[in-house]
């Protein structure tokens, strides 16, 4: 029980499978991760299904590896680059007998979780769905006419709502009630991309934007939170920056992106407003 609970909280993937590749557990994490392959159907089946034929071969000779010596219990076996994380695969052995194996991801981006953040149990990051689009709305309405925020009664509105979950890029931090305490978007504005500003360097990279937190909760951090999430739900998809426009005249949210070191690459002018054109690397 106590062993299952620390594999189920690891935020990397964990994929267990036998002496004969069958996959016997995947924690939530990589249910999540390879979701578009089955997720937890994946539960059962081979793992050899999942990789092409020379790859397969690789398994197999890793395992054989393992069963050659008890002291032969890890391998590196690929680096990431577009995630930044290094891939290994680790003998599982019952009073050193060889039982299985298991797939071990470590990435080696900075933590970007607070220290000792007491609060984070009292609300939850989720991405939104179709039931959420009413409160959603609710809340960009909200927000329009508020002191530094450029929204308007029309924007952000059902159609901003509706293209964010069809590419699944709308995400809401709820509280314990299951309220909707923040939103933030991973937006495909082809005028934003368009810009020359962006890092050559630092591509894939991806835009988050309609940032916005519940008026009842506003000046408690909540925006960082969501920027966290979103940066880290940038990661799982690989990418390697995150960039998005701010308006000039919005000094809460410069404050929010300057303490976590956003830095501004430039300026435009776009849809009747200034905007600082911010990026930070993942």
């Amino acid at each position: 029980m106590y062993f299952k609970s620390v594999i189920d909280q690891d935020k990397s993937s964990v994929v267990i499978c036998n002496l004969q590749h069958e996959i016997i557990y995947m924690n939530p994490a990589a249910m999540k991760n390879y979701e578009k392959w089955g997720g937890e159907s994946l539960v059962g089946q081979s793992l050899l299904n999942c990789h092409n034929e020379e790859s397969g071969k690789k398994i197999k000779q890793v395992v054989d590896w393992f069963a050659a010596s008890q002291e032969h219990n890890i391998i590196y076996t690929f680096h990431n680059e577009k995630q930044n994380k290094d891939v290994y695969m680790v003998a599982l052995r019952d009073e050193g007998k060889l039982i299985g194996y298991y797939e071990k991801h470590e990435f080696r981006n900075p933590e970007t979780m607070k220290m000792y953040d007491f609060e984070q149990e009292k609300m939850y990051f989720t991405q939104a769905k179709n039931e959420d689009k009413s409160e959603i709305l609710a809340l960009y309405r909200s927000l329009a006419g508020t002191e530094f925020c450029a929204w308007t009664e029309d924007y952000p509105g059902e159609i901003d709502i509706e293209g964010d979950l069809s590419r699944d890029g709308l995400f809401c931090l709820k509280d314990e009630k299951g309220e909707i305490v923040g939103v933030i978007s991973i937006d495909q504005d082809e005028n934003v991309e368009k810009l020359t500003c962006w890092s050559e360097g630092l591509q894939p990279s991806a835009e988050l934007s309609r940032v916005g937190v519940r008026v009842l909760n506003q000046n408690q951090g909540i925006a960082g939170k969501l920027l966290q999430y979103g940066m880290e739900e940038l990661r799982r998809r690989g990418k390697r920056s995150v960039h998005m426009l701010v308006c000039k005249t919005n000094k809460k949210a410069i404050r929010c992106y300057e303490k976590i070191n956003f830095n501004v690459v430039g300026e435009c002018e776009m849809y009747g407003e200034g905007w600082w054109c911010y990026e930070k690397a993942l």
